[in-house]
């Protein structure tokens, strides 16, 4: 896993926790829409930093035509490519026609940094929606320009000061770069598809007294337990697993880890050879 960290407790006896998070935590807040087609209300929540993003249905209603609802830090993120100099704007449309086919997010974001000179968590911000855009268009099922029809009226409807002709071009050109950010959507996508989706793992390790009998307080020797915790997704709602862990079971996980890993490393060479780009993870992959 790529983060941990490791803490001691304390007071009392020894209590370490290792927390490790997915490469790809899941998101917070939110792009909704409803689709005419289907008559089903779905909500697509935009990632977090060099993270993957959800779509979830929700529930049904019934809608006469397409509507769109765009976060207010999304609208101000298309303000600000807006407010980009000519010169930045066209080094960021270069990184986007350039990049390699299925980059990852953090590289991606890390070529806007050096080619336009903006803030790092800006082009991450940026890149994020960008992505969510391009799922959130392909799943609501319509096309290109009623997509942007819909954008540009949420964003009137909350902001009349947008220009709307620069801001129908802007989105177009955004929406262009299917062989780059179409591809990374839709690889984002299907790592996505899943009943359950990790979000943070935790192992939490405590030593235990064990005591001579019931009525005794002395101390006979001590134990050491471990219980782990994996925070995930139910469609778009938090829960916890918990499982209680000994020495073999930890001997256990480690093997299958490193035998995933090894794997993946095994799979992820083969496409090399064939030329065919696969996806990382993260951006440690």
């Amino acid at each position: 896993m790529r983060s941990k960290r490791q803490r001691r407790g304390a007071h009392g006896p020894t209590n370490a926790h290792t927390t490790a998070h997915s490469p790809t935590p899941k998101p917070e807040g939110g792009w909704e829409w409803t689709s005419p087609r289907t008559c089903t209300r779905f909500s697509g929540l935009p990632p977090q930093k060099s993270c993957r993003i959800a779509t979830r249905a929700t529930g049904k209603t019934a809608m006469a035509r397409f509507t769109l609802g765009v976060p207010p830090r999304d609208l101000e993120l298309l303000r600000k490519l807006l407010n980009l100099q000519d010169e930045r704007r066209t080094n960021l449309w270069r990184v986007l026609e350039e990049a390699p086919v299925g980059v990852s997010t953090a590289d991606l974001a890390s070529s806007i940094t050096a080619a336009t000179n903006l803030d790092a968590d800006v082009a991450s911000d940026i890149v994020d929606m960008l992505v969510t855009i391009y799922i959130t268009r392909l799943r609501s099922d319509i096309s290109v320009d009623d997509f942007v029809n819909a954008i540009v009226t949420t964003a009137l409807d909350k902001d009349p000061s947008f220009e709307e002709e620069t801001l129908r071009d802007l989105l177009r050109m955004l929406l262009s770069f299917n062989r780059t950010l179409g591809v990374t959507a839709r690889a984002l996508s299907v790592m996505d598809e899943y009943e359950h989706v990790l979000h943070e793992a935790r192992i939490m390790t405590d030593m235990r007294p064990v005591f001579e009998d019931d009525s005794s307080t002395a101390v006979a020797a001590t134990t050491i337990v471990h219980s782990l915790r994996l925070r995930y997704y139910d469609g778009t709602q938090m829960k916890n697993f918990f499982v209680a862990l000994d020495a073999n079971d930890l001997k256990t996980i480690s093997e299958l880890i490193e035998r995933a890993s090894k794997k993946e490393a095994e799979l992820r060479a083969l496409m090399a050879k064939s030329g065919m780009p696969c996806m990382a993870t993260s951006p440690t992959s």
